[in-house]
Formats: C-alpha cells, structure tokens, sequence
C-alpha cells in the first residue's frame, strides 16, 4: 500500500483522533505539500508548519490544541512544545538518529502522564538499519551509538574550550 493511502488509512480510522494532536513529519517542504493535499481530497482538516510559516500566531493556535493535525518540517521537532501533541507520525524517516531523537521529545516529556504514540513509515534499507539500532539500545537500556545529542557533559566541555 502506498504511504498516502497508509498515512490516511490511519487517520481517518480515528488513531490519530482519539485525543490531542498528530504531528506528521515530513523531509521537506515538497512533502509536506504533498501530504498536504492528499489530506485536503478527503476533507481531512490540518495545517502546515516549516521554516516560512513560523507565526507567532499560528504556534499560538498549535498549543492551544484547536489545530488537531500538523504537517511539518524538522522546524517543529525542537524548541516548540505542544502540551496537545499524542501522536508523531513519521511520514518520512529522519536520516539522522538525532533528529529521529528530537522529533520523539515533542512527546517524551518527562513528568508527562499521557500515553502518547510514535508510528514510523520505513521501507528502504538505511531506515531499517536506524530503527534496529534505536531498538537495540531501548532493549538494551544503553545510549544510542554516535548520536550528538545536548549532552550536558559535552557541552560544559565544549563551553571550556570555547572559553581557554
């Protein structure tokens, strides 16, 4: 089945309804267009969030929660909090582990008492690969290998140096 197809399926079945809000993330802005208008034909209401449309106005609208599916660039996987958002769905499959990282912190915050869902689309061989590495290490409960992260370790590191 084609992602499209799969992505509304999953909608329109009332997952991504059943409370809060559904980010779908996108590689770029052609495909957030894309799912964009293949949302529209079926009447399924949302908006769109990258680099060129940041207003103050529509991120009020996003925490508000009255915006229920969001179509966004990676502009939305850092700095912004939606305390609405339950559901990630990775339209397109970050190629870098650590944005993979920072799109899961939209709704892994800690202290939060919601149950929440991640639903990743994978079919090429490097997405796969990824998502056997970040399975490993939850199962293993270790670090995820070659992952930068804001690890404040390295970064009171790096603020020495910069700093000498």
């Amino acid at each position: 089945m084609d992602k499209l197809e799969k992505l509304k399926e999953l909608i329109l079945k009332g997952l991504s309804f059943a409370s809060g809000q559904t980010l779908i993330f996108c590689k770029d802005l052609k495909n957030v267009n894309l799912v964009s208008d293949s949302l529209k034909e079926v009447g399924i209401e949302h908006t769109s969030l990258s680099g060129g449309r940041k207003t103050e106005r529509l991120i009020d609208e996003l925490r508000s929660g009255t915006l229920r599916i969001i179509i966004a660039t990676d502009v939305a996987s850092r700095g912004l909090d939606f305390p609405q958002l339950r559901h990630i769905i990775n339209y397109d499959f970050p190629r870098q582990i650590s944005d993979y990282v920072h799109r899961c912190g939209r709704i892994g915050r800690i202290g939060s008492l919601h149950k929440c869902l991640m639903t990743s689309f994978v079919r090429r061989a490097w997405e796969v690969k990824h998502v056997n590495s970040i399975e490993l290490a939850a199962r293993l409960d270790q670090p995820l290998k070659d992952v930068e992260l804001n690890d404040p370790a390295r970064l009171m590191g790096l603020q020495r140096n910069l700093i000498s």
